[in-house]
């Protein structure tokens, strides 16, 4: 049995000045399985973490998520660096209900992808076999990881509950802080013009042409 799925690889990168604490682990199962609660209309299987130093894989129908999941585990995993990939093609062997057992192109094209991803330093590496769309959710992906390289362990946790809350004011009651201390925490995180271009990212993903583009036929 095949279809045409995308199917998702991603690896957490291991750096000598950094341990690879339980804490840390647990963040990454809890977002692993947040994302499979809330993206569970998207999943042809459940992204889980494999045997490996954490990895992570999955198969999805559809595109629409990668740039929340890509997010989500990036401040997961903070401060260590997440290399991800999402590659379009057909999927074999999908009796077996395991990503780990499955195979064909689809496989092979995230690896490759993966592989681009540790040797460019890059957070995600999309392939829907779309040139136009690739390109341009690529670029920017590029440019919301800049951002992200540039932040604090508490610009991550203020932004993370400023998207949460959607109120200055209560992010400042749960951090015990005033309201300037969060707002200048959001200004130097760049968040406006984070805003701008999530926004951006999300018409390129749920655009009509997109749709039709990342399709799975």
């Amino acid at each position: 049995m095949q279809r045409k799925l995308y199917v998702l690889l991603g690896e957490v990168e291991e750096d000598s000045t950094v341990v690879a604490s339980q804490e840390l682990l647990d963040r990454l199962e809890e977002a692993l399985g947040r994302m499979n609660d809330q993206f569970s209309d998207c999943m042809f299987t459940p992204i889980t973490r494999t045997s490996g130093f954490p990895e992570f894989i999955g198969v999805l129908t559809t595109h629409k998520p990668i740039y929340v999941l890509a997010r989500t585990l990036a401040e997961a995993c903070y401060p260590l660096n997440v290399h991800l990939a999402l590659g379009k093609g057909e999927v074999h062997t999908l009796e077996t209900e395991d990503p780990e057992a499955m195979d064909g192109p689809a496989y092979d094209l995230a690896g490759e992808l993966l592989y681009r991803a540790r040797r460019d330093g890059r957070l995600l590496f999309v392939d829907t076999s779309e040139p136009q769309f690739d390109d341009l959710f690529n670029a920017l992906m590029l440019l919301v990881q800049r951002t992200f390289q540039q932040w604090t362990e508490r610009q991550w946790q203020v932004v993370g509950l400023y998207r949460e809350h959607g109120r200055q004011s209560e992010v400042a009651e749960r951090l015990q802080v005033s309201q300037q201390s969060v707002s200048s925490t959001l200004a130097g995180a760049g968040w406006r013009v984070l805003a701008e271009v999530e926004d951006n990212l999300s018409k390129v993903l749920s655009d009509p042409l997109s749709e039709l583009l990342g399709k799975p036929q």
